[in-house]
């Protein structure tokens, strides 16, 4: 048996990447033959975009420790192929598949998914849309932390008041306001640069509700603000109350935390997350035997 991850790269500014790099390697470790398969944007028609299989001759055959195959070399009988929700319909043709729901599917770009062929995990119950609530859907919230980044980070002196998180904002809210010219936008720096600016801040505020690197701001000693997503309430935001560890929804709610308890608990949160990463590999490994062999 061998699983083909379907990834865009590992790019430390991607959330799904950095999960799908989890995923593949803690297969790996599980001793199962991994490989990876290249994505990247493609066009549908003028309006609309998605992620297909790279079609590029490809430059780089190991990828963090695991080889990088294409399409010509995988196995359609066979290989278990994992795709991300980004991904339109099966361009591998595979009949073994696996959609992982890294976000909301038609949140990023335009999608078409079998929810009727394929074996539906979701990295969050919000991300599971209306058309597979009447299948089975794993949950698996597997979780990547830079410690060593965290460390390096905390110790940073404040230096501002308040950074911003755009990101994914702009598909919750219809318009970003103009904002404070002494307010630092992180958006376009590296993931570390970012990391390093947030811990300088004494408040990081975010317009993506989504985005882990709310976690990351109360993990490097910023208060972590999220902006309310319009007639949503904070059930409906995050359902699971733990995820909302260590992230006020909204600056009134920011006003009744104790920051330094929050962070002590989501630091104890993520300092389990290996543990839990194995945990939920051995629940994914259960299903997948359960489903194709």
């Amino acid at each position: 048996m061998r699983i083909v991850v379907c990834t865009p790269g590992f790019n430390t500014n991607s959330g799904g990447s950095l999960v799908l790099d989890v995923i593949a390697h803690k297969l790996l470790e599980a001793g199962l033959r991994v490989a990876f398969l290249m994505l990247a944007p493609v066009w549908l028609d003028r309006e609309r975009w998605t992620f297909g299989l790279a079609t590029e001759k490809l430059e780089t055959k190991i990828l963090r420790g695991i080889p990088v195959i294409d399409k010509a070399e995988l196995n359609q009988i066979s290989d278990i192929v994992i795709y991300p929700e980004v991904v339109y319909g099966n361009p591998c043709g595979a009949s073994k598949v696996i959609r992982w729901l890294l976000n909301s599917p038609g949140k990023i770009c335009a999608t078409r998914i079998d929810f009727a062929k394929e074996m539906i995990i979701s990295h969050a119950t919000h991300f599971i849309p209306k058309e597979a609530k009447n299948i089975d859907v794993a949950v698996l919230s597997l979780t990547y932390i830079d410690w060593d980044l965290i460390e390096t980070s905390s110790s940073k002196p404040k230096q501002r008041n308040v950074s911003v998180v755009v990101r994914k904002g702009r598909r919750y809210h219809q318009k970003i306001p103009t904002l404070p010219r002494d307010w630092l936008i992180l958006d376009g720096f590296p993931f570390e640069r970012q990391v390093t600016e947030m811990a300088k801040s004494n408040y990081v505020i975010s317009f993506d509700p989504y985005t882990m690197l709310s976690n990351y701001a109360c993990l490097v000693g910023s208060k972590s603000i999220v902006v309310p997503i319009p007639e949503y309430c904070e059930d409906q935001w995050l359902p699971e109350v733990g995820r909302r560890t260590g992230i006020a929804y909204g600056i009134s709610a920011s006003h009744e935390i104790c920051w330094e308890s929050q962070r002590r608990q989501l630091t104890n949160i993520y300092e389990s997350c290996e543990e839990q990463n194995t945990k939920l590999i051995s629940i994914l490994l259960e299903l997948i035997y359960a489903r194709f062999a």
